[in-house]
């Protein structure tokens, strides 16, 4: 009597574990290459405690600087004799509005300002939202604009000073005010450029909104112009016609330079150093 013949099972089963096993291992490997890989990404910038409340005090040291510079300015223009001579403009149509100097000093008002409130908000999704409006609004017009009005200032002055602050102002105008209006705001920012960590917006979106800034205070000034027959400045009136326009182009593309001078400040401060720290972080555990 034949003894049957046992079939071989068409797959191996022991096999089929052993390279499910197998499978299961590479996959294990590949995903903790790839868990590996994620976590070598640099992760958002986490600032200690200490680097945080140095920049909450340094906000909010800035922030009580601005409301006594604009009491200190609110107190020299009602105590002044001759506010239409010595605070030029200030009775025409746009009054102290038509100057960038006035309004970068209220925008570094208002940044500092929000900056402090964002630092003392508990942590929430709002605060998040505000935190990247925060650095938004540094990025775009609190450091570029801010420089620019001190670098712009004192170099029109070293050239024309009757064109941009005529020396009849020091009658009465202390000095200090004029470093107020012109100086402090280019050295608060590149302050809090150092202290404070920010993230920048793209740069599709930065120069998109340093353009349209710049845009609004042309259109202002031109208006202002058409309204009043005079220009803010004194300078402008000297300039030929056909080169004003080249000379507010000028103006936008060292602003949005200075725009860039303030992510390289921010790269090299934080994010460089914060790549060099991960880095040896990982160099470390390994």
């Amino acid at each position: 009597m034949t003894t049957p013949m046992r079939r071989r099972p068409l797959h191996d089963d022991s096999h089929s574990d052993d390279s499910e096993g197998e499978v299961a291992a590479e996959t294990t490997e590949q995903q903790d290459d790839t868990v590996g890989e994620v976590e070598r990404v640099p992760r958002p910038m986490r600032r200690s405690l200490a680097e945080l409340t140095v920049g909450s005090m340094y906000h909010f040291a800035v922030l009580c600087f601005y409301v006594y510079v604009h009491v200190y300015d609110a107190t020299l223009m009602k105590k002044c004799p001759q506010p239409d001579r010595f605070f030029v403009g200030s009775n025409s149509y746009g009054g102290r509005w038509k100057y960038l100097t006035f309004i970068n000093l209220w925008l570094q008002f208002a940044y500092f300002f929000l900056a402090f409130f964002t630092d003392i908000m508990p942590q929430s999704s709002v605060k998040l939202t505000f935190q990247k409006f925060t650095d938004l609004a540094f990025a775009t017009f609190a450091f570029p604009f801010g420089t620019f009005v001190t670098i712009a200032f004192w170099g029109l002055y070293g050239i024309d000073r009757e064109g941009i602050y005529p020396a009849f102002l020091d009658e009465y105008l202390p000095q200090d005010i004029n470093h107020y209006w012109h100086t402090t705001v280019a050295l608060c920012v590149l302050i809090e450029a150092i202290l404070v960590f920010h993230r920048y917006p793209s740069t599709f979106t930065s120069n998109a909104l340093v353009f349209v800034y710049s845009t609004a205070y042309v259109v202002w000034s031109v208006l202002v112009y058409t309204k009043s027959g005079k220009w803010a400045y004194l300078f402008l009136h000297v300039i030929p016609v056909p080169l004003i326009p080249v000379f507010f182009a000028a103006c936008f593309f060292f602003t949005l330079f200075m725009f860039y001078v303030g992510r390289w400040i921010n790269y090299y401060r934080w994010t460089e150093r914060h790549l060099y720290y991960r880095k040896k972080e990982e160099e470390d555990e390994e």
